[in-house]
């Protein structure tokens, strides 16, 4: 999965936006808006890239479910997120080679085994 197709599911699957463009004039840009007053501009969203976006997505988890993050990197320098819910719930671990795109990954796949 590229990194866009990864931003794009975490805004609509995980931070709850839609893409659409301001005023709706076909020459605006596409935002990602978020319900509220809130919107970025969909070519500044790349949260498997920036860290802070990135870590955005694990305050919005930690914000609505009991979902925790771990995240740590490895002496080969791969970054690994854990991920699990309360004391018996499932566990996701992801691997990546940097730390925004672990926890994407691994935000990603909690969702999918909801």
């Amino acid at each position: 999965m590229k990194n866009q197709e990864i931003d794009n599911r975490i805004a609509i699957e995980i931070m709850g936006w839609q893409k659409r463009q301001a005023h709706f004039h076909p020459s605006n840009p596409e935002y990602w808006f978020d319900g509220s007053e809130r919107q970025i501009i969909a070519t500044a969203w790349h949260p498997s890239t920036d860290i802070a976006q990135a870590w955005e997505v694990v305050e919005k988890i930690g914000k609505d479910t009991d979902i925790y993050f771990e995240v740590c990197r490895y002496g080969n320098g791969e970054w690994v997120t854990f991920m699990g819910q309360g004391n018996e719930g499932f566990e996701v671990d992801k691997y990546a080679d940097t730390a925004p795109l672990a926890i994407c990954k691994a935000a990603l796949k909690a969702v999918e085994g909801k």
